[in-house]
């Protein structure tokens, strides 16, 4: 296995350390669940724990606009997908998504098929799949050696959608997160 970076050797040897002090939001949610929201705004650390998942990117100050402030920078942000992506970084952002994956596949074997017997073949082998997963390696591991090999390249036909922890993320808690740092700086709607 190759790490992405040199690996440091053990134990790390520690070059500098500093303390900073930043500021804490716990949100409770009705009728249930809570994020604590953390940001650093001298260094750019926004963090979030929560009942849906937890998140963190560094945003540096110097690059989010001429006043250099991080918490402006994030409650004013008009696209909450930006935000996402950042605090996601690409992580567990869309899951198998198996209805639209049968409707495709379905629709690619009425297609694609040679004659009728190969058709009723492969639609009879894609009922047979288990629909149930939300793991598309176990969902491929238990799939037919016909089927597969009629679909072809498998990963070009998988369809996804956005997962539950990346829609809690971007469509539920930032915009709360928002809200609160729109207030904090008196920020008006125009």
């Amino acid at each position: 296995m190759t790490l992405p970076r040199k690996h440091p050797a053990a134990p790390l040897k520690v070059s500098s350390c500093t303390k900073a002090t930043c500021e804490m939001w716990r949100f409770q949610f009705d009728p249930s669940g809570y994020a604590y929201v953390s940001l650093d705004a001298g260094t750019g650390v926004f963090s979030i724990t929560s009942d849906w998942g937890n998140w963190a990117y560094i945003w540096n100050p110097g690059s989010v606009g001429g006043d250099h402030d991080v918490k402006k920078f994030i409650g004013c942000r008009t696209n909450t997908d930006y935000l996402a992506k950042k605090l996601t970084q690409g992580q567990c952002t869309e899951e198998f998504d198996a209805d639209a994956t049968k409707a495709a596949w379905k629709k690619y074997i009425e297609e694609e098929a040679d004659d009728v017997g190969q058709k009723q073949q492969m639609l009879d082998l894609l009922a047979d799949c288990d629909w149930s997963t939300d793991s598309v390696d176990l969902f491929i591991d238990h799939m037919d050696i016909y089927l597969w090999e009629f679909l072809g390249e498998l990963d070009d036909m998988l369809e996804m959608r956005p997962s539950y922890t990346y829609l809690a993320l971007r469509d539920l808690l930032l915009p709360v997160i928002q809200a609160q740092f729109k207030e904090e700086i008196g920020y008006k709607e125009v």
